[in-house]
């Protein structure tokens, strides 16, 4: 199963406001965890790419479940450094039509709609979240059907099934538009030693200090914590 991934850096035009130096700094930081966290992926799936550009990331490849679960590590790393990355993964993977190039002349013409729905998909949600397509999450979830819903997954949240400690992750956005993964679930990983609270009590007073345009990034993000926390706890309540 094919995916494809595109993910942007939050409030990079703003730090450029503030200071260019302030900016690169943080570029260089998305740049070098991306690298960082990726890296084994792309050795264990030769035939997945990524691209990063300015303040952007495109990722894709053919295994959405082993990709999610290094996008885990890799939001949970930059948020670690107060990088926001919002970004949404779709089925199917982004592939180009050959054209007549030139050495210092590429042309990147994609065949299929892919990047443009994972872009706009993206764009349709406010702070750090990974956006899962309705059509990639239902195939992720064709074990267990219920969990397409709130409801469904409430009255039967687990299974002895391999793969349902990951899937468990995978909810409805709250307005039943789409689906996202409760990355903040499981925060253990090696290289990012994230505090949860912590952070949450950081992102709750920069909302207090910043723009309704900047605080809703940090607010949503918060609530995503949250989500994430109720779910887990519900999950270990009912195992």
């Amino acid at each position: 199963m094919a995916f494809t991934f595109y993910g942007d850096l939050l409030g990079t035009s703003s730090n450029y406001n503030l200071d260019s130096n302030l900016a690169y700094n943080k570029l260089n930081d998305f740049y070098t965890i991306s690298f960082n966290e990726l890296k084994n992926y792309c050795q264990g799936y030769p035939n997945s790419k990524v691209f990063m550009f300015s303040d952007s990331i495109l990722f894709y490849g053919e295994n959405p479940i082993a990709a999610i679960k290094q996008l885990q590590n890799l939001y949970l790393s930059l948020l670690s450094k107060n990088l926001l990355l919002r970004g949404a993964i779709v089925k199917d993977k982004l592939d180009f039509e050959p054209r007549f190039e030139l050495e210092n002349f590429e042309k990147r013409l994609p065949i299929n709609n892919t990047l443009a729905k994972a872009v706009s998909l993206a764009s349709l949600y406010k702070g750090s979240r990974l956006i899962i397509e309705t059509v990639l999450a239902k195939e992720l979830l064709a074990e267990f059907p219920q969990w397409m819903t709130q409801e469904g997954f409430i009255s039967s949240p687990n299974s002895e099934f391999i793969n349902s400690g990951f899937l468990s992750r995978i909810a409805p956005t709250p307005e039943n538009r789409n689906y996202e993964y409760l990355y903040f679930w499981l925060l253990a990983h090696p290289n990012c030693q994230f505090d949860i609270n912590k952070k949450r009590k950081e992102f709750d007073e920069i909302c207090k200090m910043s723009d309704p345009g900047i605080s809703i990034h940090y607010k949503e993000t918060i609530d995503l914590m949250n989500r994430s926390e109720h779910r887990r706890k519900y999950v270990e309540k009912n195992s």
